[in-house]
């Protein structure tokens, strides 16, 4: 699937690493999952919207990837299988320190 000519995604801000906020650090554990699967947001939110989740768009993904937005946790399920996971709670960031 990787980027299969599709627009590159905007660019990402930088989050802190340390930071407690939940939906920034889903943010940075959704980009190395990207990173290590070499999929663009356009390859997540087509995932995503195969798995069932209401339909996704790549903009919808790439505010995810700035912790502007989340999905909504009764999607996680899916969206932790949708991107390969036996059990989507692998998908979620460590809990903040």
């Amino acid at each position: 699937m990787a980027n299969q000519g599709r627009a590159v995604s905007r660019q990402r801000v930088d989050i802190n690493a340390k930071t407690k906020d939940f939906g920034q650090r889903f943010a940075l554990r959704l980009r190395e999952v990207m990173d290590k699967r070499k999929l663009s947001s356009a390859d997540v939110a087509e995932l995503i919207t195969k798995a069932g989740v209401s339909k996704m768009s790549a903009r919808g993904v790439d505010a995810w990837l700035r912790g502007t937005s989340g999905p909504k946790f009764r999607d996680l399920e899916r969206i932790g299988r949708a991107l390969g996971f036996e059990d989507y709670r692998d998908l979620l960031p460590q809990p903040a320190k």
